[in-house]
């Protein structure tokens, strides 16, 4: 299912203002830069830090936006398949024991294949992203559908009060009316 086909035939925008990175009346604004290659890290984890100042960061939806933010960031920078790669280096490195044992018939954590989801879905987020600002706003709008369900092309969190943890029809609204534009 397309991002398009996802909120077609929704209402008008809900009340509640712009979302973050929104000028009033929906349009985006372009003002946040892309960062370095060795500027992504701390980028994400910041950002999802603003997105969500209440969230832990662990297994929630400021986990899932930062790992969407990161690999959404460098397929906008490079190519989608990049981000890949870097995301799989970075799980690598964040756990080496486990993954050597993943090679000899041992279990990764749940967590590492909720990142790994994650990382897929940013990667998909920033290849559609005309700026990084709209990436932001597309990457807010996922993290708020995420689910405790793997679901393709949405994101994906472990700790949430079951099934689709918020709907918020201004973003999910804004989102649509974003995509619509480029047609």
């Amino acid at each position: 299912e397309s991002l398009i086909e996802r909120y077609q035939g929704m209402d008008d925008y809900a009340n509640g203002g712009p979302v973050r990175g929104y000028k009033e009346g929906g349009m985006v604004t372009d003002n946040v830069p892309t960062p370095s290659l060795f500027g992504v890290q701390d980028y994400s984890n910041f950002t999802a830090k603003d997105m969500y100042p209440g969230k832990v960061g662990i297994d929630d939806q400021r986990d899932a936006a930062r790992h969407m933010l990161a690999a959404g960031t460098l397929a906008r920078k490079y190519n989608p398949w990049i981000a890949e790669k870097l995301g799989q280096a970075y799980e690598f490195k964040s756990a080496p024991i486990q993954h050597i044992k993943s090679l000899f018939g041992g279990q990764m954590p749940p967590d590492y294949y909720m990142d790994r989801h994650n990382n897929e879905v940013g990667a998909k987020l920033g290849s559609q992203a005309r700026s990084q600002s709209e990436l932001e706003d597309l990457v807010q709008a996922e993290a708020e559908r995420a689910s405790k369900t793997k679901t393709p092309g949405q994101a994906f969190i472990l700790r949430a009060n079951g099934g689709i943890v918020q709907q918020n029809p201004t973003t999910d609204q804004m989102r649509y009316e974003l995509m619509m534009r480029r047609k």
